[in-house]
């Protein structure tokens, strides 16, 4: 199975050299995960970038998000020794991607969901972005494919 993050650098130079200067030229990105795109610009970009390297970080042995293992009970069947983190994607303005990673060891679990606006606001797969079934990616390919994703973008 494969997770990637795919950039598209701007058409032309852009006045800075930092996610926003990239983005305002019209850089692009998306978040694939085996037939699920997740187009991002703008904002979505910045907020890419800063989800990557809290992703990187935790798996280089830095410490979960707090509220991360909140989620555990909305997906049934997390391993209990699993480390939990996500990505939530504010810029999307209504019905916000989350994609939730099940850390456990060498194997990551990527979950696709949305943030329902429903009273409480439970994740759901929302038809025709989400994949109803979680994926398995190699963890060490993961953390490669963040890794070369930043240095795409100077991070």
């Amino acid at each position: 199975m494969t997770f990637s993050l795919r950039y598209s650098p701007p058409p032309e130079a852009a006045a800075g050299d930092d996610v926003y200067a990239l983005a305002g030229a019209g850089a692009t990105a998306a978040v694939e995960l085996d037939g699920y795109v997740l187009p991002v610009d703008g904002t979505g970009l910045a907020e890419l970038q800063r989800q990557a390297e809290r992703l990187l970080a935790l798996l280089e042995g830095g410490e979960p998000t707090p509220g991360d293992d909140d989620l555990r009970a909305e997906l049934p069947g997390i391993p209990a020794g699993a480390a939990l983190h996500s990505w939530i994607f504010a810029s999307y303005m209504a019905q916000l991607p989350v994609i939730i990673f099940a850390i456990n060891g060498a194997v990551t679990t990527v979950y696709t969901r949305t943030r329902d606006e429903a009273p409480e606001w439970p994740l759901i797969v929302l038809e025709g972005r989400d994949r109803a079934d979680p994926v398995e990616v190699p963890t060490d390919e993961l953390r490669d494919g963040l890794r070369r994703f930043l240095a795409k973008l100077g991070g």
